[in-house]
């Protein structure tokens, strides 16, 4: 399914390739220049500036694969599902956009068909924010928390730790890829 979607005052369009409740797909183009816009409005990638852990990984395909801005590489995970990726940012930051990269036409059976995107201000205090149900991905899967507001009236979530539970692959794989994955928020002060 395609829509066009108005993303900011400035009437830019982007065209989505598929769009739930808890998740919008765009191509990698499209994302690009989604997130140019956010850094244009003062929001910043909070990814880099994180520890990252993972429930397993097989080498040579380790966690900084994630971050390393090259969808050509990906993390693989070397366990029994649940794979989980846990990224703990090094303050509180109010998270506005989190996105992963997925190509089912590069990984089929390896490709996370369910995802479970949660959030917590401390280690094991998770809350679910939301569910991505996936059909054959590929591009970035983007979930949006602008729909929040804090306390404070900034549109997001104020979060300190970011966690993918990843519980089904495509056609029942065991192992999954994960290209890319972007965190983005405001910046604090």
């Amino acid at each position: 399914m395609s829509r066009e979607s108005s993303i900011d005052e400035d009437d830019v369009t982007m065209t989505e390739l598929s769009t739930d409740e808890d998740y919008t797909q765009y191509p990698s183009q499209e994302f690009t220049r989604l997130v140019d816009k956010l850094r244009r409005s003062g929001h910043v990638d909070l990814s880099m500036d994180c520890v990252w852990q993972t429930s397993s990984t097989k080498t040579p395909h380790n966690v900084y694969n994630l971050i390393d801005g090259d969808s050509a590489t990906y993390w693989q995970s070397d366990a029994e599902q649940p794979h989980l990726i846990t990224v703990s940012l090094a303050a509180s930051h109010v998270v506005t956009h989190i996105a992963m990269h997925l190509d089912y036409t590069l990984d089929t059976n390896y490709t996370p068909e369910i995802v479970t995107v949660r959030t917590a201000l401390a280690p094991y205090l998770f809350s679910d924010v939301a569910e991505l149900q996936l059909t054959e991905p590929v591009g970035w899967q983007l979930v949006d928390l602008t729909k929040e507001e804090t306390m404070d009236g900034a549109r997001g979530r104020w979060v300190r730790h970011v966690q993918f539970l990843i519980s089904e692959n495509h056609h029942g794989g065991k192992d999954c890829h994960v290209r890319q994955v972007v965190i983005i928020g405001r910046p604090v002060g």
